[in-house]
């Protein structure tokens, strides 16, 4: 009924904007990405399908700063592959791109100050993300997903100068599972969060961040937490062709509402030391380290970040384990002209009783084969350690493999 009301709330506001003649550029657009994914994960038969995700949107603009943007989204696969429950097929490995066509955006902005500042008040339903050059940890669309996350209620941008404040008031999480999926949390989180985070540039090469996420799960009383944290990143020079890359991100957490876990407070901590050489190829190496802390019964957990991004592509750890993560990992990037290679190498363990989860090797291609056309092929090898100890999941080796071609239009 809330969805309902809400989505009555924008369409009314869309409607208002048109009828009091406040358009004056109006814009089609969408976009077509084309994707085969192959799956073993050592316990289910393979998966292998070929998904298509295409999207069309329209877009109306004012000189007074108002905006309504509408953006559907469909995908059609083909293969035998388990969707994460939609297509009911249980004896493959999970490819989790469910056929449907949905409302992905649907919103009505506002950019109501001008001059210096730039501000953006959307109402509806968006996509989030706090991040600028890579996917959020707390808030993330998913994009990597066919069907891609997105987020019902309010979210306002604003740049003061070079400091900027994101916000963001959440109701509705639709997920990437599809809403047609039987399960009720899978289709989407009934949440009521709250999202903070301000950037502040302490000199031309270094940042500072501050963050607070306080996210309340109906259905998921583990989920109920409040996380606040503080980044600094920066880089500097190093020689006349080199930099040096750092970031340290720290973070606690405990749990809310009703989370049964309230008593302790959980740390996460990141540290990250590179070199960049921009004159050459824009190559960038990292050492990295990424700890999610356990008390031996919860641990630190992000359940509407990315977890794609940040613990290995062969997502093995979307479902956070109980005990924690320990990652220390590698990343290695460049790229001439139009292509582009990524590289990345994690060992991961558990945070409390030292547990070796495994190790994973991930690499990635892609190319431009014109302004509007692209394309990637991308892989991932995890080796889970065999041991007694290790939790059964993480011991079961598997192996992905991607391509796929994107066009815009």
């Amino acid at each position: 009924m809330q969805k309902l009301v809400f989505g009555l709330l924008v369409t009314f506001l869309a409607t208002a904007v048109h009828s009091a003649g406040l358009i004056d550029e109006q814009e089609w657009g969408g976009a077509l990405r084309i994707r085969y994914e192959s799956v073993d994960d050592s316990l289910n038969e393979a998966a292998r399908a070929l998904t298509t995700r295409g999207t069309v949107f329209y877009k109306a603009t004012s000189e007074q700063g108002f905006e309504f943007f509408a953006e559907l989204e469909g995908v059609q696969g083909i293969g035998n592959y388990n969707d994460g429950g939609q297509n009911e097929n249980t004896t493959h490995a999970t490819i989790a791109d469910p056929d449907g066509l949905e409302l992905n955006r649907f919103y009505v902005a506002f950019s109501p100050i001008e001059g210096e500042s730039n501000t953006v008040l959307k109402v509806g339903r968006f996509n989030c993300n706090h991040a600028d050059e890579i996917v959020d940890r707390y808030l993330s669309n998913i994009g990597w997903r066919q069907n891609h996350r997105t987020y019902d209620g309010l979210n306002l941008d604003s740049t003061f100068g070079k400091s900027r404040l994101r916000t963001s008031v959440l109701f509705n999480v639709n997920r990437v599972f599809g809403e047609d999926n039987p399960i009720p949390t899978r289709a989407n989180f009934d949440l009521r969060g709250f999202g903070l985070q301000y950037d502040l540039p302490v000199t031309e090469t270094i940042g500072l961040e501050g963050y607070l996420y306080h996210f309340t799960f109906a259905d998921i009383p583990r989920f109920s937490t409040q996380t606040i944290g503080v980044k600094l990143l920066g880089e500097s020079p190093f020689t006349e062709q080199l930099n040096w890359t750092y970031k340290v991100d720290l973070a606690q957490q405990q749990g809310i509402d009703q989370n049964p876990n309230q008593d302790d407070k959980l740390g996460y901590q990141a540290l990250s030391l590179g070199i960049s050489y921009p004159s050459f190829a824009n190559a960038k190496v990292s050492v990295n380290t990424e700890i999610f802390e356990s008390n031996g019964t919860e641990a630190f957990i992000t359940p509407l970040g990315s977890g794609h991004a940040y613990f290995g592509w062969a997502d093995k750890f979307l479902n956070q384990p109980t005990i924690g993560i320990n990652d220390v990992f590698f990343k290695f990037d460049m790229a001439f002209g139009d292509y582009a290679l990524k590289l990345r190498w994690h060992t991961l363990t558990s945070d409390h009783s030292s547990i070796d989860y495994g190790t994973e090797f991930d690499w990635s291609v892609s190319g431009k084969l014109s302004e509007v056309m692209g394309w990637t092929v991308k892989g991932a090898v995890y080796t889970g350690d065999k041991d007694e100890a290790n939790i059964a999941h993480f011991s079961r080796d598997t192996t992905k493999l991607w391509g796929w071609l994107s066009i815009s239009f």
